[in-house]
């Protein structure tokens, strides 16, 4: 009977402290759910500079104590890519991102002729490529495989690289001369096709950036890339300034912008103030690869809620589109009208950086127009908005880092940028007409004008590198 007792008693016990536990356990849950939605709340309404931020991702950071390799995307087009051997294989045409704009995808390699005239484009993996310390790109490849693998038309970018190239650079054969995968047929897909241009570095570079108050924080000026993946690391804006003079430069990680190219606008939660705290000189960057500045940043720059965007804009079709490019570049367009013939001035220079930008008061999705920076002998950086990308692509004028060019326009200010209108661009013997006299843009001039994206068979899109031009004249 005693011993029955002693059993009761222990069983009772032990349920006792089962309930306790099972109590505990659920209000931990609780407590962890109220905390988790606490934090998904701060993640729906962002507030501008706030100190609740998320770490870099540890596949974005360096090693601790190790110093990450970076290379900025305005030092890489243009760049020359040599084989194991020492010999040039072509030059970076374009670097073309990820879907969601956080790694480079492939590199655009063209190989042949002049940059980008009579040559061909290659869809070149950025696993393939190889950045040496002093910024050198190898690649393992001969010139005999680039004769017979297959190139894509300028017209019909793929929407990811050759991976052909991979197995091709360890077996030492040469990759199928059919076409990329994931290509559509010439004229087909123009909708996806579209999509992927706007994944072009180029296209990207000079997108206005904006908090979600809708402020003015500046322009995207360059990316920069971990060599060794591929990744973007940080997105460059660089805002303030007046007319060239005073301009500064912020790096942001990569994972706090949140890119919308359809619109031409990225959006980033934080202040100009908070800009200003972590500005640096365009000529003085500081060293991005630190794993302190990369801490440093990550800290302050909250990650980019998925889905976050000031308006969502379908893709466009063919008709849509030719009806705003209609509208926004044609003669009687505001950024036509803005040209002023009393203000034109002279400007001779280096390229920084190539982009593209959208015409004032244009529709969304409308066809990009060229946008260079350019840097003076005096050390100013000035803005260049040229007029049509594809109208430059037409007439054959193509313009990377590094090059000496001469610019004639109008100077004036867009959305409280200063800014030069070209009307002439020159560069070496090659001279882009423009606008004539007055202003009157040369690309809405009906036949050998072209309207954006338009050849002489009107055709959107088909022209190929090599073809003549007329409006493009060599001095």
């Amino acid at each position: 009977m005693g011993s029955t007792r002693v059993f009761l008693r222990g069983l009772i016990v032990v349920g006792f402290v089962g309930v306790l536990c099972t109590y505990g356990l659920a209000a931990e849950r609780a407590a962890d759910a109220n905390q988790a939605g606490t934090a998904q709340q701060g993640q729906t309404k962002p507030q501008p500079g706030t100190a609740q931020q998320q770490p870099m991702p540890p596949s974005r950071t360096a090693p601790a104590g190790q110093q990450m390799m970076l290379v900025k995307t305005s030092e890489l087009i243009g760049k020359d890519v040599k084989n194991t051997q020492g010999e040039s294989l072509g030059a970076i045409h374009d670097i073309v991102l990820t879907p969601d704009y956080q790694q480079a995808s492939y590199v655009a390699l063209s190989y042949g002729g002049a940059f980008g005239v009579g040559s061909k484009l290659y869809a070149i993996p950025w696993q393939v490529l190889h950045v040496g310390p002093k910024g050198e790109i190898t690649m393992s490849a001969t010139k005999d495989q680039f004769k017979e693998a297959a190139s894509f038309p300028n017209s019909n970018w793929p929407s990811q690289g050759d991976m052909r190239w991979v197995s091709a650079g360890a077996a030492g054969a040469p990759p199928a001369a059919q076409a990329p995968p994931s290509m559509g047929a010439p004229g087909a897909g123009a909708m996806a096709n579209q999509a992927i241009q706007m994944r072009r570095v180029t296209h990207l570079t000079g997108m206005e950036v904006k908090n979600p108050e809708n402020q003015d924080l500046g322009d995207i000026e360059d990316f920069a890339i971990n060599a060794s993946d591929g990744h973007v690391m940080y997105d460059i804006i660089a805002f303030g300034g007046v007319a060239g003079v005073g301009e500064k430069y912020v790096a942001v990680p990569a994972n706090a912008v949140r890119l919308q190219p359809q619109t031409h606008v990225a959006l980033l939660n934080a202040t100009r103030q908070t800009l200003e705290s972590v500005a640096f000189s365009p000529s003085e960057f500081p060293n991005l690869g630190s794993p302190e500045y990369m801490q440093r940043l990550g800290k302050l720059f909250p990650m980019a809620p998925a889905g976050t965007a000031l308006g969502y804009v379908p893709a466009q079709s063919p008709q849509a589109r030719d009806a705003a490019d209609e509208k926004a570049w044609g003669s009687g367009g505001p950024h036509a009208m803005t040209f002023n013939p009393s203000t034109v001035k002279t400007i001779t220079g280096t390229v920084e950086s190539v982009g593209s930008f959208k015409p004032e008061a244009a529709p969304a999705g409308v066809s990009p127009g060229l946008r260079l920076r350019v840097r003076t002998a005096e050390g100013q950086f000035v803005t260049i908005y040229a007029g049509p990308v594809s109208y430059a692509e037409q007439k054959e004028f193509y313009v990377m880092p590094g090059d000496q060019i001469t610019i004639t326009g109008s100077e004036t200010k867009i959305r409280s940028r200063t800014v030069i209108l070209a009307s002439e661009l020159k560069k070496g013997t090659q001279i882009l007409e423009l606008r004539d006299k007055s202003g009157k843009p040369l690309w809405a001039a009906g036949p050998q004008g072209m309207r954006p994206g338009a050849t002489k068979s009107g055709e959107m899109g088909q022209r190929q590198p090599g073809q003549s031009s007329d409006r493009t004249r060599q001095q």
